[in-house]
């Protein structure tokens, strides 16, 4: 089986837009890096900020990476109230 990077963009996209909180993180992955897509940080972000609101633990730390990378003191306050909601497991709450 061959690897499709635009066709595994796709759906995780689809994923996403029905609630899958994983098919959000590995869109953000995606746009991040530019795999099967083109690299776009803000989509990332989007992305990362659904799967984030799915409770998504890396996605919240991954977005909060993205905003620290941009040097903005921009603080994103659904991804810290989940994160704080999380950080006795995951100890991410310094990602936003």
């Amino acid at each position: 089986m061959t690897r499709d990077p635009k066709r595994a963009a796709e759906l995780y996209e689809r994923a996403c837009k029905d609630g899958d909180g994983s098919g959000c993180s590995y869109s953000g992955d995606l746009y991040l890096n530019g795999n099967g897509v083109t690299k776009n940080e803000k989509r990332a972000a989007e992305f990362y900020q659904g799967a984030c609101e799915a409770n998504d633990a890396r996605s919240c730390k991954n977005l909060g990476t993205l905003y620290e990378g941009q040097r903005s003191r921009k603080r994103h306050a659904p991804c810290c109230r989940i994160v704080g909601d999380l950080s006795s497991l995951a100890k991410l709450s310094q990602a936003c």
